[in-house]
């Protein structure tokens, strides 16, 4: 790997937390944390639609479609704002159906999780904005969200939460979760990623992928070392303890494993985003030297 991975923008919630903010406050602090997002020099940029699945269960079409739109219309803005820095991509972020750290509560079959995702997808496609399914539990769910966006003509990114051993949370490796997806919707799922986990969690997931490991694009682990539900039962996510080494960490894998975007999770603020900026930059610059 000579080319620096892409970085993904980081959490909105985790940074909404950190600064206080609520009501009319949260659509220019929004406005803030993206222009920091862009400054760190994160060109992956996601939308702040992941909450919009509660209006998805509530069956709230008009409003989940409304969110999607306004966050884009904010991004762009925000863009503007801030001069028009490379961007390589935009994509909306998705959750899952359930609790996203209970497999229990995910859709049992993949034709519940299609129809929960079907208008996700769609969206996806009239905005021309990349799908991205992320904090998912279950393989079932993934291979809905891949159907619904082959309906769709779109390609999608689907990212798994992972145990302390590297596996899914139902303790499904990842090499089988994605096998499966790949066989029941060949060609469709544009890449896999791991999210909302520890690092080390992510390191072990690759080493066990072995040649599925090609098939991960993406890795953005939260800043905490144990499993993210029991962060936010302690309070909440409070930054990433070793800024430069999880940094170097995430560069290194990247190298390692071919990995194409890099960033974090819940917790990571744009100072975080922009030591990986760096930390992958020096490292490409090294490896091409």
């Amino acid at each position: 790997m000579t080319r620096q991975p892409d970085r993904l923008f980081g959490p909105y919630g985790s940074e909404l937390a950190r600064m206080g903010v609520s009501g009319d406050q949260v659509r220019e602090a929004t406005m803030e944390i993206v222009q920091s997002y862009l400054k760190a020099g994160a060109n992956v940029v996601t939308l702040n639609t992941f909450g919009g699945r509660k209006k998805l269960r509530e069956k709230d079409e008009a409003a989940f479609m409304g969110i999607l739109g306004e966050q884009k219309a904010l991004v762009m803005e925000a863009i503007e704002r801030a001069g028009r820095p490379p961007v390589k991509e935009i994509a909306a972020s998705f959750g899952p159906y359930g609790d996203c750290y209970k497999p229990e509560e995910a859709p049992d079959t993949w034709q519940e999780a299609l129809d929960f995702h079907l208008l996700p997808a769609a969206m996806a496609s009239i905005q021309k904005i990349r799908p991205w399914f992320e904090t998912f539990t279950t393989s079932t769910e993934a291979i809905g969200a891949a159907k619904a966006s082959q309906r769709w003509g779109v390609r999608p990114t689907i990212s798994w939460v992972l145990n302390q051993e590297g596996k899914l949370l139902t303790g499904q490796s990842v090499a089988d979760a994605i096998r499966e997806v790949d066989s029941a919707v060949p060609g469709v799922v544009r890449g896999f990623g791991l999210n909302c986990c520890p690092v080390h969690a992510v390191q072990a997931a690759l080493v066990q992928a072995g040649d599925s490991a090609k098939r991960i694009e993406v890795i953005y682990p939260n800043a905490f070392d144990g499993n993210a539900w029991e962060a936010e039962a302690s309070g909440g996510f409070h930054g990433v303890i070793n800024r430069q080494k999880t940094a170097e960490d995430l560069a290194l894998l990247a190298q390692k494993h071919g990995i194409e975007i890099v960033g974090g999770c819940c917790g990571y603020t744009p100072c975080d985003v922009e030591e990986i900026t760096r930390s992958t930059r020096e490292l490409a610059l090294k490896e091409a030297a």
